[in-house]
């Protein structure tokens, strides 16, 4: 994208450190700027760009303006944030003495790579035929605590079963306000979720669980 002849206003963006509108210019006139910086889409959404600026001269050397070409780099940050993000659950699940550390190592890492306001980590017991709760948390007055599940040691709802069977769902009640599977509420049970996502948890290549992690927003 060639920003030729445009103010920068995708410097303008209140993630981006202050002055540094002021700072790329300076750069420039001295002879260029190359950084990585987020950029402002007009509806708000923001997304981080790689900015490389220059002098535009005449054939006599005089400056008769300025240059910048920017270069969304949205998919690199996601591929590197996640290739960090598993590196560190494969490193900390390593050392994990017990199931309830495992599963705060879990729901911790996806915080990092997703965010969260409420999740859950459920595992099968032995025979796969009963549901045990290791972990379950939600958000109330603004901070995470652990909850109890919406039921005790169950069987597995259809959900989880397909869940189970057919891999993970993503649930978007902006899309689908009535879910056709059955939802098993908990924590704060008058604040629903507006997304869901469900995931198997594998063990050699053998399902042992799900993972749900859940916002609000």
């Amino acid at each position: 994208e060639e920003l030729l002849g445009r103010t920068p206003e995708l410097l303008y963006s209140p993630t981006n450190p202050a002055g540094l509108c002021d700072d790329v210019y300076r750069h420039t006139l001295a002879g260029g700027w190359h950084g990585e910086i987020i950029k402002c889409r007009k509806d708000g959404e923001e997304f981080p760009i790689s900015l490389s600026t220059s002098l535009i001269k005449s054939s006599t050397g005089q400056t008769v303006g300025l240059v910048g070409v920017a270069r969304d780099i949205s998919e690199r940050k996601r591929a590197e944030k996640q290739s960090t993000a598993f590196a560190l659950l494969g490193y900390r699940l390593s050392s994990a003495t017990s199931v309830e550390q495992a599963a705060e190592i879990i729901v911790e890492v996806a915080s990092g790579l997703f965010g969260w306001d409420a999740c859950y980590v459920h595992l099968l017991a032995p025979a796969g035929k009963r549901v045990i709760p290791i972990l379950t948390m939600d958000t109330v007055d603004g901070q995470r605590q652990r909850v109890k599940p919406g039921r005790p040691m169950l069987d597995p709802s259809p959900l989880m079963r397909s869940v189970m069977k057919d891999g993970s769902k993503l649930i978007n009640r902006a899309k689908e306000p009535r879910p056709k599977v059955e939802l098993v509420r908990f924590g704060d049970m008058q604040r629903p979720s507006a997304s869901m996502m469900y995931v198997p948890i594998h063990s050699s290549q053998q399902v042992i669980g799900v993972l749900s992690i859940q916002s609000y927003t």
